[in-house]
């Protein structure tokens, strides 16, 4: 899956990881196609009022209503996004839970807090299609 220029979809309910993800994807990695959706509230509603189909879904684990389970369910679950990127973010890392991540199809980690310095690095090897399984 090597891409140019992906959209990208980052669903995260805490403010703080939101703000820092907008200045990763705006001012560090200079996408100009991607949405912040600053909960999980109604998904798979809000995925298809959406004016592009995301290429790669960055996800936080521990939300509500809906964990980064859930909404990996709904995307592999849903035809037009089944076979998309899903990347797991998560500050809880431990091996057993990066193992449960792997085994429900999540096809990367990254740990926060998310790193100036290796987060542009690390999403250009997901846009060469690397599974990325990274703690912080």
């Amino acid at each position: 899956m090597s891409m140019e220029k992906p959209c990208v979809l980052y669903v995260e309910d805490d403010p703080k990881s939101c703000e820092i993800m907008d200045v990763m994807l705006g001012k560090f990695i200079r996408l100009s196609d991607y949405v912040i959706m600053e909960d999980s509230f109604d998904f798979l509603d809000r995925l298809a009022a959406l004016s592009h189909n995301p290429d790669i879904f960055l996800v936080d684990i521990f939300m509500e209503p809906n964990s980064g389970y859930d909404i990996l369910r709904l995307i592999r679950q849903h035809p037009d996004h089944r076979h998309k990127t899903v990347i797991a973010l998560t500050a809880s890392v431990t091996a057993q839970e990066v193992d449960n991540m792997k085994e429900a199809g999540f096809d990367g980690l990254i740990g926060k807090p998310i790193s100036t310095q290796t987060f542009p690095k690390l999403f250009q090897r997901i846009l060469a299609g690397e599974k990325i399984w990274k703690g912080s």
